[in-house]
């Protein structure tokens, strides 16, 4: 029956407000509070259908803050029932407030500072086919100034921004965008502009000579073939410095088996604007002589 009165929970979300200038809490709680109410089925039914979207506002200055015994002396535990009254004051006299659910909430007391952060991009990019990304995407400004309680910044190397998503990208990219929210926390810049250079590529293939490596002074050793094929794909603005000694092909006489046949082949380095690298042979013939 309506009429009647009854005990039920209710979820309220709550916010958290600084204790004063220059300190800030960082409370470990969900956004929040179940509170145990008891009104008539009439009113109950009214918060079941419109929840409620007014925060509760808890102020530490109003609950006695209590040491933990974990050791750690900015970390303190505050009891929401020790000041229920201030609670009952933020709901509705039509309905009695009985419990908070939870009771007890942990909170760290932190200063609040200001700390440079530089700021990483958060890209989830696929490329059309024969299209790639020229060096790295930039960020303009690169790094901000973030404000807000030292125990969170401590642990922060960086800002992100939101996600960006690109499908069939075939065009460069010069577009703001926001950074990610953290609740507690201000940034000097709100939005960056990311630029992604992206560019046609092509197929390239040239001859490179192998080189043999820590021969002993009294062998010489022939290879078969002596060279690789290296194929390679390249943007289109970098084709022209594709050469070969940006190659380094190479079969180390330490490793050559001398029950094999054939002996493998390694490239040891190559420039990271190549974005695949293949060669072949392999593994070569070898041929070893004493001098």
């Amino acid at each position: 029956m309506l009429n009647k009165d009854y005990n039920e929970r209710i979820r309220f979300p709550v916010s958290f407000v600084s204790p004063s200038t220059g300190t800030a809490i960082v409370a470990e709680w969900p956004d929040t509070l179940s509170l145990l109410v008891n009104s008539d089925g009439f009113r109950l039914i009214n918060y079941y259908i419109s929840p409620p979207s007014e925060p509760v506002i808890l102020n530490p200055k109003k609950f006695p803050l209590h040491k933990t015994f974990s050791g750690n002396g900015d970390k303190y535990y505050i009891l929401l029932s020790e000041n229920i009254e201030d609670i009952r004051a933020q709901i509705s006299s039509e309905i009695e407030v009985i419990k908070v659910i939870p009771d007890t909430v942990f909170v760290y007391v932190s200063e609040l500072t200001v700390k440079k952060l530089p700021v990483r991009p958060d890209l989830d990019i696929e490329f059309e086919k024969q299209f790639a990304q020229k060096g790295y995407a930039s960020v303009i400004p690169d790094s901000v100034e973030v404000s807000g309680p030292k125990i969170i910044l401590d642990s922060m190397k960086c800002v992100y921004t939101e996600k960006l998503n690109y499908r069939g990208l075939s065009t460069s990219v010069d577009r703001k965008i926001h950074l990610k929210t953290h609740t507690g926390l201000n940034f000097s810049e709100n939005e960056v502009v990311i630029r992604i250079s992206v560019e046609k590529y092509t197929e390239t293939s040239l001859e490179v000579p192998i080189q043999i490596i820590n021969v002993p002074e009294n062998f010489n050793v022939r290879l078969l073939p002596s060279t690789v094929k290296v194929v390679c794909t390249v943007l289109l603005s970098d084709y022209d410095k594709v050469k070969p000694e940006l190659f380094n092909p190479v079969v180390d006489f330490l490793t050559i088996d001398k029950t094999d046949q054939k002996a493998k082949v390694r490239i040891e380095k190559y420039p990271s604007w190549l974005h695949t690298v293949n060669f072949s042979p392999n593994k070569v013939r070898f041929l070893i002589e004493k001098k």
